[in-house]
This record gives structure tokens, C-alpha cells and sequence, in this order.
């Protein structure tokens, strides 16, 4: 039996996390900010680019909802080449490596 006043919707769920993160930021705090914000603008214009909505940070981890499964995994595919590139670089001091998960069901809707 279900809730008519709940508002449900099928959503494909995107979530990113960097590996190790705290370990680094115990290493060397600043450099390792400064590498997670270069990866978060990286992973704010591939959603831009393939329909994404951020609708949740916390620290190192981001949620983002996509209109399809496969603009989802298009996006984690391009991010993941995209850090490949720049942990390649000289120029990288801290080298992030991220873990992304996505799932499809259903959520309910909850002020936008």
C-alpha cells in the first residue's frame, strides 16, 4: 500500500567519492584542497555536459541525479579519463583517484 501524498519518480543517481581522502588531507591539507577543487570544477562541467544536477556535496562526495542511465555512465567515463589525464600531469602534486557509483529506482520527491 502506498502513500497518495508521496511523491515518487524514477532517477538515475550518480555519486563520486576521492579514495583515501582524509589520509591526505593529513599529509598535506592545502595541496590536497586545492586538487579536490581542480576535480570538482572537472566533474561540474562533465554534468553540465551531460545533463546533470548536483543536489548534494558533503567534504570529497557528490550526488547528482541525470536524466538517463547512460548520460550517467557516459559522465563517470569521461571523469574518470579526465583525472586519469591530469594525475598524469607534472604539474598534479596530489593525485585524486575517485570511486563512482550509479543506481537507477525509484526516490521520492522532496523539495525540488
Amino acid at each position: 500500500m502506498t502513500d497518495a501524498s508521496i511523491e515518487r519518480k524514477i532517477a538515475v543517481i550518480f555519486v563520486t567519492d576521492a579514495v583515501g581522502f582524509s589520509k591526505l588531507m593529513a599529509q598535506n591539507e592545502n595541496a590536497t584542497m586545492q586538487s579536490l577543487n581542480a576535480c570538482k570544477d572537472i566533474l561540474a562541467r562533465l554534468f553540465d555536459e551531460y545533463g546533470g544536477r548536483i543536489f548534494n556535496t558533503a567534504g570529497d562526495s557528490a550526488l547528482a541525479e541525470f536524466p538517463s542511465a547512460v548520460n550517467a555512465v557516459e559522465c563517470g567515463v569521461a571523469f574518470q579519463n579526465d583525472i586519469k589525464k591530469r594525475n598524469e600531469s607534472d604539474k598534479t602534486e596530489v593525485k585524486l583517484e575517485f570511486r563512482i557509483g550509479i543506481n537507477m529506482g525509484d526516490v521520492v520527491k522532496k523539495e525540488g
